[in-house]
């Protein structure tokens, strides 16, 4: 799923430590997905940096 980032976004993810990276998924395994699933659009985001994300149909909070 993709996600424009908005500041209401990075504000709220700051406020409630809101997690969806690669480095913060379970299934994650060093630089890549245990699942083989393509991680490049999910990894060491930066919300103040992008306007949008691509959240990850994988992602389990570890």
């Amino acid at each position: 799923m993709i996600q424009s980032v908005d500041e209401r976004l990075r504000r709220e993810a700051k406020l409630y430590r809101f997690r969806f990276t690669c480095e913060c998924c379970a299934w994650f395994d060093g630089e890549n997905c245990s699942h083989t699933y393509p991680n490049e659009d999910h990894k060491k985001i930066d919300l103040d940096q992008v306007d949008h994300v691509v959240f990850c149909k994988e992602f389990e909070l570890a």
